[in-house]
């Protein structure tokens, strides 16, 4: 909910501004619980209400968070996921070609020893995300503070040292 908070808010008449958020509950089903929203109060009683029932199964939690970006973001927008997950579960690697086909960068969160280090690594690099183990959930507050920081990063695409914001 830090990182919520952290959010950039709002919109202007006009302009796209405004971060927007929807959160996604998987374990052996997958539900999106929170479209997405620029209400962030709305996406932090989602948050609140994920629960642990069940399996780890990210192949469906990836792909429910495909469809919402996909159907409901803007080509001007980032497309961001970040993936925490606490197990090993199935998925597919079509569902990472599905993201790279849409622009849909993935951060990868493996919480606790249990994780598939190996897949979330390599989700998170096909996708141009990037990968973080934390052993318990306290550390989870610095991995989405590097996450913000990397989004907010000035993107110099064509590699001439110069931020694509500042281009003319």
């Amino acid at each position: 909910k830090s990182f919520v908070d952290a959010l950039l808010p709002g919109a202007q008449v006009g302009l796209v501004v405004g971060d927007r958020a929807g959160v996604v509950d998987f374990d052996s089903y997958a539900t999106l619980t929170q479209p997405l929203t620029d209400d962030y109060e709305a996406v932090k009683k989602a948050i609140d209400n994920i629960d642990d029932n069940g399996g780890t199964n990210i192949g469906l939690g990836v792909d429910i968070a495909n469809n919402e970006l996909i159907k409901n973001s803007e080509e001007n927008r980032l497309k961001i996921e970040i993936l925490l997950t606490d197990g090993d579960g199935s998925y597919s690697s079509a569902y990472t070609a599905e993201a790279i086909e849409n622009d849909i960068v993935i951060y990868t969160i493996g919480l606790g020893s249990d994780v598939d280090s190996s897949l979330l690594s390599q989700i998170a690099k096909d996708t141009g995300g990037q990968y973080f183990h934390v052993g318990n959930a306290s550390e989870l507050p610095v991995v989405y503070n590097r996450i913000k920081e990397i989004t907010t990063e000035p993107q110099d695409s064509d590699g001439d040292g110069i931020p694509d914001s500042l281009e003319i």
